[in-house]
């Protein structure tokens, strides 16, 4: 589900905001910025306020610099009185006010793909995909028979279904949001089979599927292969999964 975003960044940091916003539109989301979503003449304060209440997050940048701006703390402290939900980035190590403290950071230093974490932060806090009923792509390690995950190379081999297909459904395109990967767009038919289909990476990627409905509709869905792995192997205790998941997320 593509999402209205607001970015909340201290002008002086503006070189990695212009990176998220340009990640962000270029997966068909929305993006709300002081900057450029204000127009001559208009009320400021008024249009930050309308930007805010129609967002479905705010994208907090936290630097020193975010910090000590009173129009940054003005954003962040107005979303969380209207109820949206806040997704702190930490860029730059500085010290929060109290209140932000109690938030889940996403600390994008310790990550090398923090855009697929913050991926996963956005579909954790929309309740529409907490909905059982909706479709949702499951990813699973492929187990020998000794319950190992299987490996070619550095590349765990992977079953990919759709769960929860909608009533309808004829084909799946699946995309893997890489340039690396050698085929990364194809096709599947097999609705009997939950749209069944096998990939082999050695770390974390965005997966998306279009879905085909009979009626000529169209459905996208999206999820990283950690988040989808985590949803399945999560409560396991056996180590070797418990690694198979760490070096997916590492990577």
């Amino acid at each position: 589900m593509k999402k209205r975003v607001f970015i909340s960044y201290s002008t002086k940091n503006k070189s990695i905001a212009d990176k998220l916003i340009k990640k962000f539109k270029s997966l068909g989301h929305s993006v709300w910025r002081d900057v450029s979503s204000i127009m001559p003449g208009d009320d400021w304060l008024k249009e930050i306020d309308e930007g805010l209440r129609h967002s479905d997050a705010l994208v907090l940048v936290i630097t020193p610099e975010a910090i000590q701006s009173e129009y940054v703390a003005y954003e962040w402290a107005f979303a969380l009185g209207a109820g949206v939900p806040v997704i702190p980035l930490l860029y730059k190590p500085v010290r929060v006010p109290l209140r932000l403290q109690t938030i889940q950071f996403l600390d994008i230093r310790k990550h090398k793909k923090p855009w697929l974490r913050l991926m996963d932060s956005l579909r954790t806090m929309d309740k529409d995909r907490a909905s059982r009923s909706s479709p949702i792509i499951d990813v699973s390690f492929r187990l020998n028979g000794r319950g190992k995950p299987e490996k070619v190379g550095d590349e765990y081999k992977m079953k990919v279904q759709l769960q929860n297909a909608p009533q309808g459904a004829v084909a799946v395109k699946y995309r893997l949001h890489d340039k690396s990967f050698d085929s990364p767009v194809w096709r599947k038919k097999n609705s009997d089979e939950k749209f069944l289909t096998k990939i082999q990476s050695y770390g974390d990627v965005l997966i998306s599927a279009k879905i085909y409905l009979s009626s000529g509709s169209k459905l996208t869905i999206e999820s990283t292969l950690y988040e989808a792995l985590s949803r399945t192997h999560g409560g396991s205790k056996d180590e070797r999964i418990e690694r198979a998941l760490r070096d997916i997320e590492r990577y």
